[in-house]
């Protein structure tokens, strides 16, 4: 838990650490990619999208996968308490083997996890952690408060546990990053997408999902722009605001998308307004919508609509439609790397402008 000091440091608006940190990159051959469930349990679940996964992982990155006991877990509705999840996290943190600690699904509730977290311990021990959805707010959490680049990316079973193997543009984003290969890189907009839902423990869950063709990303608002990148899944994004691991925005390129129930429009104009009351959107520079497939118009109104009134006044460029979140194939974006953004009608670019690790 947060001591007295530290929350009134935090109430005084200090950060804990000041200058952003890289982690190690992980070795083209020969590193480590070790679990984590801060979440739903679905590791102990589904176990043979896991077994699958796991194949696919570790033949894609040419790397030793490991999965702790504790990923395996099942306590309910979530996979450990959130003490016992927080210890789970300082061990891998502390092995000095492991590169990158790889969430295994998103779910719900690791906030749980933020009050049991030392942060000292986490800095001082940095790896390369990565996963979206309900996992980004470990994600953001981690970069604001250790200063420490985190990556909103592909998780286990989503995306490496897919039936004949990840999306290829998946693999090479990820690779990109995790490797450090050369910058600035441009990110590329996948040939096709596919938010499709498939049973995992079913009769389904041999099939490979179907791409959908993309017309690319869409430019909402014209303009250029550079930042540093944060965000996340935007029901997520709203559950650290007022809390002591609340990210800071100024100089930001926000991304953010949102899924399910989450996306029913009336629902994601509260959260974006949410946003915009806790004054998150004064210092944004440029934002990055994912695709929002189940943010369906509502009334006439659309979610371009929404988006476009509620940012009016600060008029920095939009992309949208861009692969992150809960489509496949799915971009690495680098939480707390610079980036820069160009959105035209003729075409939109979106292109890393420093390393992610070291």
């Amino acid at each position: 838990m947060m001591s007295r000091e530290e929350l009134d440091k935090w109430r005084r608006g200090q950060s804990f650490f000041v200058t952003r940190r890289k982690p190690p990159a992980l070795p083209p051959h020969g590193g480590c990619i070790a679990i984590f469930s801060p979440s739903t349990p679905a590791l102990a679940q589904y176990p043979a999208r896991a077994e699958v996964a796991l194949r696919s992982l570790a033949q894609e990155m040419d790397c030793r996968v490991v999965v702790p006991p504790a990923a395996n877990s099942k306590q309910g509705y979530t996979a450990l308490s959130p003490e016992a999840a927080a210890r789970e996290l300082h061990r891998l943190a502390l092995e000095p083997d492991i590169h990158v600690i790889m969430m295994a699904v998103g779910g719900y509730n690791s906030n749980r996890i933020l009050s049991f977290l030392d942060w000292e311990l986490l800095a001082a021990h940095p790896k390369i952690y990565c996963g979206y959805s309900d996992a980004s707010i470990l994600l953001m959490a981690i970069q604001h408060m250790c200063g420490l680049v985190t990556l909103h990316g592909p998780a286990l079973l989503p995306q490496w546990g897919e039936p004949g193997g990840p999306f290829v543009e998946t693999v090479e984003a990820f690779r990109s990053v995790v490797h450090g290969e050369r910058v600035p890189l441009r990110l590329r907009p996948p040939a096709g997408w596919t938010a499709e839902r498939l049973d995992w423990a079913g009769s389904q869950s041999q099939l490979r999902r179907a791409l959908h063709p993309s017309s690319g990303w869409q430019a909402w608002r014209e303009g250029v722009a550079e930042g540093v990148l944060m965000g996340g899944n935007l029901a997520t994004l709203n559950g650290l605001l007022g809390t002591p691991w609340e990210p800071r925005f100024q100089d930001a390129i926000l991304l953010w998308e949102a899924t399910g129930s989450e996306a029913f429009l009336p629902q994601l104009e509260r959260s974006l307004t949410h946003l915009v009351q806790s004054n998150a959107f004064e210092g944004v520079t440029g934002m990055l919508v994912g695709r929002c497939p189940d943010a369906f118009p509502v009334e006439g109104v659309t979610l371009r609509d929404v988006v476009l009134t509620l940012t009016e006044r600060y008029g920095f460029p939009i992309i949208a439609d861009v692969d992150l979140g809960h489509t496949d194939p799915i971009l690495t974006f680098p939480l707390g790397a610079r980036a820069s953004i160009s959105a035209a009608a003729l075409g939109c670019e979106i292109t890393l402008v420093e390393k992610s690790v070291e």
